[in-house]
């Protein structure tokens, strides 16, 4: 059997009362300090800033200028590899693709 506790296992109903008594002691006293502090004030977030693909691409290439135009690169070299795997493929050379 599971009593949850260890602390609570084999303690006399006296010792029970007063840890119960402590606990809603404690429990009464954070109420009545939460009842009695001020409600905080809802004030209104500022949004941030969403920024947009092309100011990213901007701000990298500003920071790091050996990565110009690698978004593009990247766009060209798959077209290129697919324009390569279509001539291989009519030739009846098969790709690692296709196995």
């Amino acid at each position: 059997m599971y009593f949850g506790n260890a602390c609570l296992f084999n303690k006399k109903p006296e010792d029970m009362r007063r840890i119960g008594a402590r606990g809603g002691r404690a429990r009464a006293r954070n109420l009545g300090l939460r009842r009695a502090s001020p409600v905080p004030v809802a004030c209104e977030l500022s949004r941030p800033h969403e920024e947009t693909a092309g100011e990213a691409i901007r701000r990298i290439d500003a920071l790091c200028p050996w990565l110009v135009g690698a978004e593009r690169r990247e766009a060209q070299l798959e077209g290129l590899l697919k324009v390569r795997s279509a001539s291989k493929t009519r030739e009846g050379v098969t790709t690692c693709e296709k196995r």
